[in-house]
């Protein structure tokens, strides 16, 4: 049955969904992979049922076996919709950070729009060494977003 939960989460069948939960079903089960049914909506690209989760009690502060919290996976497919509902409703996920892959923040650099969003909701400038990337992208705009914390900086 928990499996179903992953699986109708993919396939973005709301009733499906509203079924499992009525059931009494935990929103937030987990798979082998520690993927909620959050993770599955946004990694199969279903906004409907994304929003659906998040209005139903989904978490999206847990992270799966890679460190990917619903924010990192939003970022990852420039999905700036639901990264905005994310953090409208749970603005502490902005700086929650990847063993492997760092903060949304980082993963967001070469999406401006994404990059404004994530500061908006508090996103840490200087978190996992980022300032070395905005160097490394050298994007007009990145620069200027990040002009205070670029004055300071030397490059080893």
């Amino acid at each position: 049955m928990n499996e179903d939960i992953h699986d109708i989460a993919e396939s973005g069948s709301i009733e499906d969904m509203q079924i499992l939960l009525k059931k009494g079903i935990n929103i937030n089960t987990l798979d082998e992979d520690d993927n909620t049914p959050l993770h599955f909506s946004i990694d199969r690209k279903e906004p409907e049922m994304t929003l659906f989760l998040l209005e139903n009690g989904a978490d999206p502060t847990i992270q799966n076996d890679e460190g990917y919290t619903a924010l990192h996976l939003s970022v990852l497919y420039q999905n700036i919709e639901i990264a905005e509902a994310i953090l409208k409703r749970f603005p502490q996920v902005v700086n929650i950070e990847s063993e492997e892959w760092g903060s949304p923040l980082l993963q967001a650099l070469q999406n401006i729009e994404m990059v404004k969003l994530l500061i908006a909701y508090g996103a840490n400038k200087q978190a996992d060494n980022i300032l070395p990337h905005v160097k490394a992208y050298d994007i007009d705009e990145l620069s200027e977003i990040f002009s205070e914390e670029l004055k300071g900086f030397k490059e080893l």
